[in-house]
């Protein structure tokens, strides 16, 4: 029987695995290696296993095995051999909790093998499965191995249009984003048809590969330039991976295919226009003509809705990994104090910030950037091996002894902004990334704690950006203003739609930037901010009138330009109900009284 042929046959119970070496007549072998079982596709069994089974420490001393994913129990290689590559994943039971669940439950490795042999029975497109092994140590404690064979020039989703799609010229870009939202609705209309319900359907786990013509580049080294030729962007294909959790059923139903659609949507939610949206709808019903559709209009609605419920709460739950150890982020607690860290830094930098923690803002006090009772703000640089990268360096301390007596119940100040600012850059709102926090060591009550962010090289605040463009040529000045306009309508449009209150959002707690023809704009000062469910109507034009006053202090600022940024804020918010014309009357009813009160008072205003 050919390979083809083998991996369509139907599976062989895990119950009827002998004690030696045996095979079946779809195309499987059954080998034991020492205390490993193995289901190995026969075509492949003298490339991958030895006399002592998988010999994954050998390729990674010859260098054909690369390590591209570890995490608590699990591990996953990259096996290169001449004319094969293949993936190997290494999953082992760590702790008592994952031990006990073993005992109730299929091994993940079992379950994905058998799972990625019944979609391709299916003619779902998914990753080819090679190889099983199982072995049980001891009472507690098992351990898995699973191979599954490399699509060649193949990259993730997530990576294919966040790397390799921006670097297309603006038109081939344009076909081959149009071109990958038909292949990923195809996919998507072939699993739901074919009764598979993927549990964690993100542009992580499908995999993109471009047609070619001539020999397929390897997976490390494809790039996209202005001189590809049209058919290497065209016709992508798609595969499902990490398949443990799939649910196998008959196809699916409106309710069911909406859900699943949530989850691929949610992470595309800000790359996809409205046209994209249909687009996209239309090619998934063209692909499943047995779907019966009331309203597809209605529909493609209630699939963007379920997708941003759906973001939001995955959002919510990655918020918590600022916290923890793991690829993104690391934690220190000794004697010294607490630090929390992103992986960039070396963990000797963040030990000795703790033992020295004033070292760095008194070293840079002739630098001196905001200087508070509470906080004071430098600008300094870290030096790491390979470069030197501008931080700024802030110190921040309670403000008063009710706000100390506080701490005694929540996290400090320096915490929680280094919570906030991930949080923000999670959601796509951009702000200076934090880079560290550490509180050292003593009594809690007035306890200083310090973060570093990275340093906004060349971004003014917004009214500093303002003077600066009423000094430049006209038509310069119209495209930088307009560019600005709808940057910031974006950023507090994203802002409020995600459940943040800026509770000082004015234009020195707005940073823009120039960057070539576009305008940049980020959000500082997050002692402000706090954070909701759903953003109320009040406190929406609340903060925007409190920005439009900022926007008083320069009276060369257009209407359309202050138009412009409110359509732009509008497109952010997706369960808007309300007109822009609703919004404009009650932020100008209120901008009125708000100026009023300042002229009474004899304020400035700021």
């Amino acid at each position: 029987m050919d390979r083809a042929g083998a991996l369509l046959s139907p599976l062989t119970p895990a119950t009827s695995l002998p004690p030696a070496s045996s095979s079946t007549g779809d195309g499987i072998e059954f080998v034991r290696c020492g205390a490993m079982q193995w289901e190995v596709v026969a075509a492949w069994r003298e490339a991958i296993l030895g006399g002592d089974g998988l010999p994954v420490q050998r390729w990674l001393r010859e260098g054909r095995a690369t390590a591209v994913k570890r995490g608590a129990g699990r591990t996953v290689y990259r096996v290169d051999l001449p004319h094969r590559s293949f993936f190997v994943k290494h999953l082992r039971d760590a702790g008592l909790i994952r031990s006990v669940k073993a005992w109730f439950r299929t091994d993940a490795c079992r379950r994905e093998f058998d799972k990625a042999r019944e979609l391709a029975r299916r003619n779902v497109p998914a990753v080819i499965p090679i190889a099983l092994g199982l072995q049980k140590r001891g009472w507690w404690g098992k351990e898995s191995f699973l191979v599954t064979e490399a699509v060649p020039a193949a990259c993730s989703l997530d990576e294919y249009v966040d790397e390799i799609l921006p670097r297309l010229p603006h038109a081939r870009r344009i076909f081959a984003w149009r071109q990958l939202l038909a292949a990923a609705a195809q996919l998507c209309a072939a699993a739901h048809e074919g009764g598979v319900f993927h549990d964690d359907l993100h542009g992580g786990n499908i995999l993109v590969r471009r047609a070619t013509a001539g020999p397929e580049p390897h997976f490390h080294s494809r790039v996209e330039t202005e001189d590809s030729a049209p058919n290497e962007i065209t016709a992508p294909q798609l595969f499902l991976v990490d398949l443990p959790g799939i649910r196998l059923t008959g196809p699916l139903d409106e309710a069911r295919s909406r859900d699943s659609l949530a989850m691929i949507c949610a992470g595309f939610a800000n790359r996809m226009s409205d046209a994209d949206r249909v687009r996209f709808w239309k090619a998934y019903l063209a692909a499943r003509p047995s779907l019966a559709v009331d309203d597809a209009w209605r529909s493609a609605c209630a699939v963007r809705e379920a997708a941003v419920r759906h973001g939001r709460r995955i959002v919510r739950q990655r918020d918590k990994r600022a916290w923890a150890d793991n690829r993104d982020f690391y934690r220190l607690h000794g004697t010294a104090g607490t630090a929390h860290a992103v992986r960039d830094l070396p963990r000797t930098m963040v030990e000795q910030l703790l033992r020295t923690p004033e070292r760095l803002w008194k070293d840079n006090i002739d630098r001196p950037v905001k200087l508070s009772h509470g906080s004071l703000v430098v600008e300094a640089e870290l030096t790491l091996a390979d470069r030197t990268i501008p931080v700024a360096v802030k110190r921040l301390r309670p403000k008063s002894l009710g706000k100390a007596l506080a701490l005694l119940f929540r996290r400090g100040r320096a915490p929680e902004a280094w919570y906030r600012g991930h949080a923000l850059l999670a959601r796509g709102i951009p702000t200076a990334r934090p880079l560290v926090v550490y509180q050292p060591a003593g009594a809690p009550l007035f306890r200083e704690g310090f973060l570093l962010t990275e340093w906004l090289t060349g971004a003014q605040d917004m009214h500093l950006y303002g003077w600066d463009l009423a000094t430049r040529d006209l038509p310069e000045r119209t495209h930088r203003a307009r560019s600005a306009a709808a940057v910031l309508g974006r950023l507090v449009g994203r802002l409020h739609d995600q459940g943040f209150v800026h509770r000082d959002l004015k234009g020195n707690n707005l940073l823009l930037r120039d960057r070539g023809d576009e305008v940049e704009a980020f959000l500082i000062d997050l002692d402000g901010l706090r954070q909701r469910r759903q953003v109320p109507f009040a406190a929406c034009t609340k903060g925007l009138t409190r920005l439009a006053v900022s926007a008083e202090m320069h009276p060369w600022l257009t209407r359309t330009d202050r138009l412009r940024f409110l359509r732009a804020y509008l497109r952010q918010m997706a369960e808007n109900r309300r007109t822009w014309k609703t919004w404009w009357r009650a932020i100008r009813a209120t901008l009125d009284a708000a100026l009023a009160e300042i002229r009474a008072a004899g304020k400035p205003i700021a």
